[in-house]
């Protein structure tokens, strides 16, 4: 007897047209649906170009990251999976991997899982491109715009090896309201207006005489020079140009150079370059480990251990410690403080002086001890040491911090009693 192998379900699939339009005919192989009635999975079909808004209280409605979005006309807005012709084709293809997904990854909340879910999928990479609607102008189609801060749980699943990475851009953010939507300009080192000109200067060999070529006269002649009053004709044998200045046309200020200033576009706020942070941005891929947990059910929760949960780990042996064996430690808890100038103006400076601080206790102390940044300061923890040895440390410290660290950075050490010591370990 002949059999008939059959590699899917004979079930349609369902599909949700928004706006409705009965008048739209749909492929073979799907029914129309809706929203609240149940059917899983689903496709969403945009029939008519919506706005954004409108799009976003759609897919929030629907609460399910997972579900495809495709639109009948073209449409390269990263809301939608695929449009235009081969929409539906695509959308086939989406649903048939999600029906394969297992069902613990398909109903879950969690980031690192969403991610990996869609990646896998929509077949596709998360690359990263620049989007001009985004605060941080760097978005991620494949998500779809349902996750925020996507590349904080993209980097935890990196470190667990589910995904690669490859470097994409470098981009500045305003320490104010951390946009990147930032316009770049050249401006005046004295008043910060951006109304300045780039001026030639001119040298006459005889009298010696260096200024800007507009403060000498011009005529049919050549220059006259305003010094020695003599005319400059030939370039090269009375006079020549050997570089330019910057000139202020708001104030008259002249420098070598101009300044470089920010302007956030969304805030308003104005940044001097030195103030301005950094935030690298990355492309990433499935990993085959990756792919394994998709299978699996995902990832659970990622939360690898930070340096204060390993200092908190620390603290409380060396409490317990203490009760049981009566063995001594210390704690020293330290603030940067420094020059406020150079904290508020120049915040590059600030972070390289402190990761430098951190580099020179960690020379200063014993193997055995302990430091870790915590809030604008360090924690740092003694172990096997009492009262009397603590000023040995500090001064130690201090006499490394002198060699090592040009720009005081301030930094003031507290010592913690046992009971400060034990309301810092609730905090952490």
């Amino acid at each position: 007897m002949n059999t008939v192998l059959r590699l899917r379900p004979t079930e349609k699939f369902h599909c949700v047209l928004f706006p409705r339009d009965d008048n739209i005919a749909i492929p073979d192989g799907w029914t129309k649906s809706s929203i609240d009635s149940g059917d899983w999975p689903f496709t969403i079909v945009m029939t008519t170009p919506l706005a954004d808004p409108l799009i976003d209280r759609l897919l929030k409605r629907v609460n399910d990251p997972l579900v495809p979005l495709i639109s009948l006309l073209p449409d390269d807005r990263d809301w939608f999976d695929a449009s235009g012709p081969g929409c539906w084709e695509q959308a086939l293809a989406i649903t048939e991997r999600l029906e394969k997904l297992p069902e613990q990854i398909r109903n879950s909340a969690n980031p690192e899982d969403i991610i990996l879910a869609r990646l896998h999928s929509r077949g596709a990479d998360m690359t990263a491109s620049y989007n001009t609607t985004q605060q941080g102008m760097v978005s991620y189609a494949v998500l779809g715009g349902r996750l925020d801060a996507p590349a904080e749980a993209a980097n935890k699943l990196v470190q667990r090896d589910y995904l690669s990475r490859s470097f994409f851009d470098r981009l500045h953010i305003c320490p104010q309201c951390r946009g990147s939507a930032l316009n770049v300009r050249e401006e005046c080192h004295a008043c910060r207006s951006p109304q300045i000109e780039e001026e030639a200067i001119v040298h006459h060999f005889r009298c010696g005489y260096e200024g800007l070529e507009k403060t000498f006269k011009r005529s049919d002649g050549g220059l006259q020079c305003p010094q020695c009053n003599d005319m400059l004709r030939h370039i090269g044998l009375d006079y020549d140009k050997p570089g330019s200045a910057i000139e202020c046309l708001s104030c008259n200020c002249i420098n070598d150079t101009p300044a470089i200033g920010f302007v956030c576009m969304s805030c308003r706020a104005w940044h001097d370059a030195a103030q301005m942070p950094v935030r690298d941005w990355f492309s990433y891929k499935i990993t085959p480990a990756g792919t394994r947990t998709v299978f699996a059910g995902g990832v659970g929760e990622l939360a690898p251990p930070s340096r204060s949960d390993t200092f908190k780990l620390i603290l409380q042996q060396a409490l317990q410690h203490e009760t049981a064996f009566q063995t001594p430690f210390q704690v020293l808890r330290g603030v940067f403080g420094g020059d406020a100038a150079t904290r508020t103006h120049n915040l590059r400076l600030a972070s390289r002086t402190e990761d430098l601080v951190m580099d020179v206790l960690r020379s200063a102390l014993r193997p055995v001890d302990t430091v870790a940044r915590h809030d604008n300061g360090v924690l740092i923890l003694l172990p096997h040491m009492d009262r009397d040895g603590i000023e040995p440390v500090l001064t130690e410290i201090a006499q490394r911090m002198s060699e090592v660290v040009r720009t005081d950075p301030g930094l003031r050490f507290d010592i913690l009693s046992r009971r400060e010591a034990e309301q810092l370990l609730e905090e952490l």
